[in-house]
């Protein structure tokens, strides 16, 4: 609904209006883009490790964990569920969005530019930002403090270090130059897609690191907690 309204209001407005989105045709895939994904990966650093946390309240999937698939295979089952809905979010809003830009005077649609930035924005973003959550939830093991830190990490990146250190802190891409032009191109497309490969890499690490934490890590407290558990009773 966001992404419609600011698609209303800038595209299908009168053709001396809102020149700043219509005359590069890339702007507006980049600004819809920029505000998905900023909005899904505030609402992904809360429900991303959500699921880890219930499952462990309710002790419902004690079942699952055991037989027919393990436990990297259930965790992995349950990100990817996240990321795909997250995915089929991402992809009506873009409609919507293609829809305005189609029926708007005098902006053109560059299908590049959207297919683009759905993979170098979005896609990079939301695997660091699954993975980040995850494991920053199993270390921290309070979804709230773990909340908090991810949050102040976001606003750090975007507010304060925003162009420095080229970039490398934008794990969003929010202060990152990246518009393309139908007419010279992109002259900085290595870096681009250089930061973006680091960020996509970085949340399959996460995501690696947090199965391994759950499934090895935690099965190995879990025995040394109950060797001690007999010995406390005795004392």
């Amino acid at each position: 609904l966001l992404v419609f309204s600011i698609s209303i209001e800038h595209f299908v407005s009168e053709p001396s209006s809102r020149w700043v989105y219509k005359a590069i045709s890339a702007n507006i895939p980049y600004t819809t883009m920029i505000l998905i994904t900023l909005g899904q990966v505030v609402a992904l650093l809360f429900l991303g490790p959500d699921f880890l946390k219930r499952d462990k309240k309710i002790d419902t999937t004690e079942v699952f964990f055991i037989h027919p698939f393990s436990n990297a295979e259930y965790i992995i089952g349950k990100i990817y569920g996240i990321i795909k809905l997250f995915f089929l979010l991402t992809l009506v809003l873009t409609a919507i969005t293609i829809i305005c830009n189609f029926i708007a005077p005098d902006t053109p649609i560059d299908w590049t530019a959207y297919a683009f930035y759905l993979f170098t924005i979005w896609l990079p973003a939301v695997v660091f930002t699954v993975g980040l959550s995850l494991f920053t939830h199993l270390i921290v093991k309070n979804q709230a403090l773990s909340f908090v830190i991810l949050i102040i990490y976001l606003s750090i990146s975007i507010f304060y270090i925003e162009d420095n250190f080229h970039y490398i802190f934008d794990f969003i891409g929010y202060n990152q130059p990246m518009m393309l032009s139908s007419m010279v191109g992109y002259n900085y497309m290595q870096n681009v897609i250089t930061v973006r490969l680091l960020y996509l890499l970085a949340g399959f690490t996460f995501i690696f690191f947090s199965i391994f934490w759950r499934t090895v890590i935690g099965r190995l407290l879990s025995t040394i907690s109950q060797f001690r558990a007999p010995r406390s009773e005795i004392l």
